[in-house]
């Protein structure tokens, strides 16, 4: 089961907001770049099978330019690795609405 992330702003504002600053630290660029970092979210989120996650990175990761043969190889890895759940060509599908 997912929870509205708004319940814990709404609820837990300073802990909303050091999380949000993780996050945003996280993602920046370092020794790996931003681009990286989301092609690594994108296979996660395709392992811990999260549609709302896929769909938040594969985004992010389109609009930093990764190209659909990246998105194709980091879904085979994720493939390799998890198997091939029946939702992945969601992914796929997205990648060729844009």
């Amino acid at each position: 089961m997912s929870v509205d992330r708004s319940f814990f702003k709404q609820e837990l504002p300073s802990v909303w907001e050091k999380w949000r600053g993780f996050v945003n630290e996280v993602f920046k660029d370092g020794a790996l770049s931003m681009k990286t970092k989301e092609l690594i979210a994108v296979g996660l989120a395709i392992a811990i099978k999260s549609k709302p996650c896929l769909r938040i990175h594969l985004k992010k990761a389109m609009d930093l330019g990764v190209t659909r043969k990246e998105i194709a190889e980091i879904l085979s890895v994720a493939v390799d690795i998890c198997g091939c759940p029946c939702w992945a060509d969601e992914a796929i599908n997205q990648i060729y609405e844009t």
